[in-house]
């Protein structure tokens, strides 16, 4: 009887610490968002800072270009509104085949990464990922490969290891 017992709290111990891993593992590996479409766009290649600074340069919409590609905003889904101004200053938009939806979900995950790689650069955002949910903006992902630099919005997970470990060059690989 107390064999019995015992082998049946073993069982449920054994149970729960599984139960407590998976939840961990989860937890640590949650993904960015959840999402059912994304839209790619990118930017001039050969604009630069200066470009944007120098008057005597004519750039169309050189305020929205200048805050897309040099700023870290918006800091919040709220404001977004910029969205809608995308494909006046875009040089490609595409949408995102749903064949490599995986690919980037493993990329856009929290995880963790022994070595961490970076650059000192001016960081140029001229990769833009908008993650959609049923039609409604989840999540913003501006990106600078030259700099592998990142501005991240819409998702409460740990951002910071974004991109480490050959990340980067995996996003890169699926965008071009």
């Amino acid at each position: 009887m107390i064999k019995n017992l015992v082998q049946k709290n073993i069982k449920l111990i054994v149970i729960l610490i599984g139960i407590l891993l998976l939840s961990f593992i989860y937890f640590y590996n949650s993904y960015y968002f959840d999402f059912d479409k994304i839209e790619h766009y990118t930017f001039i290649e050969k604009i630069d800072y200066f470009d944007i600074e120098n008057d005597s340069v004519k750039i169309e919409n050189k305020e929205l270009l200048s805050s897309l590609l040099f700023d870290r905003k918006p800091t919040k889904l709220n404001g977004i509104e910029f969205i809608n101004e995308l494909d006046k200053v875009a040089t490609k938009k595409r949408d995102i085949p749903i064949s490599d939806f995986q690919e980037i979900k493993e990329i856009f995950k929290e995880q963790s990464c022994s070595v961490n790689v970076a650059y000192s650069c001016i960081s140029v955002f001229r990769d833009i990922l908008v993650f959609y949910q049923k039609n409604k903006v989840v999540g913003i992902a501006k990106i600078c490969f030259s700099c592998n630099d990142h501005h991240i919005i819409g998702t409460t997970s740990n951002t910071s290891d974004f991109g480490q470990c050959g990340k980067y060059e995996e996003l890169n690989k699926i965008l071009k």
